[in-house]
């Protein structure tokens, strides 16, 4: 007969190995569909960044269309969680995997928004060049038969009126 330290010990033995093969918390599947949105999301806005950033800018209206699509994966995701009673976790096993997954998609959106902003002002400066270098050459004047400069004017209906 064993001694009562050894029979404790295996017990201890399989009771370690019986919660080393448990099986592992399973992630509810509509909060893992809803992670897996966010993600798709986050990806979207990598691409289209990258794009951008590259100049090619043929494919814009696939990306709209592609966040569009995202959006309602999220919404329809975020409504199936709603019914079955889940949030998103703060603690537990799956609380690391959802932050990482909200913040991957705030920061992929903050890089997303500061490029195509730089693209839009980058836009606004050639249309402000070119703007100018029309309203300069409109504006060199006429010349009298004589030769000499007169005052050019706008030929809109507006500056019409102004000189008469």
């Amino acid at each position: 007969m064993r001694k009562p330290s050894e029979r404790g010990s295996r017990r201890n033995r399989n009771e370690a190995a019986a919660a080393a093969t448990a099986r592992p918390e399973v992630i509810a599947p509509e909060l893992d569909r809803f992670l897996n949105a966010l993600d798709a999301l986050a990806a979207i806005f990598e691409e289209e960044t990258a794009l951008v950033r590259k100049g090619e800018t043929k494919a814009v209206d696939a990306f709209i269309q592609r966040k569009r699509e995202a959006e309602l994966e999220i919404k329809g995701a975020g409504v199936s969680m709603q019914d079955a009673g889940i949030a998103l976790p703060d603690r537990g096993p799956f609380a690391a995997r959802a932050q990482a997954t909200v913040d991957g998609l705030a920061e992929a959106a903050r890089r997303n928004g500061a490029t195509l902003a730089a693209a839009r002002e980058a836009v606004d400066h050639v249309m402000s060049t070119i703007r100018k270098a029309a309203a300069e050459a409109g504006s060199e004047g006429m010349y009298a038969r004589s030769g000499r400069q007169v005052e050019g004017f706008s030929r809109t209906m507006q500056g019409f009126d102004r000189k008469l």
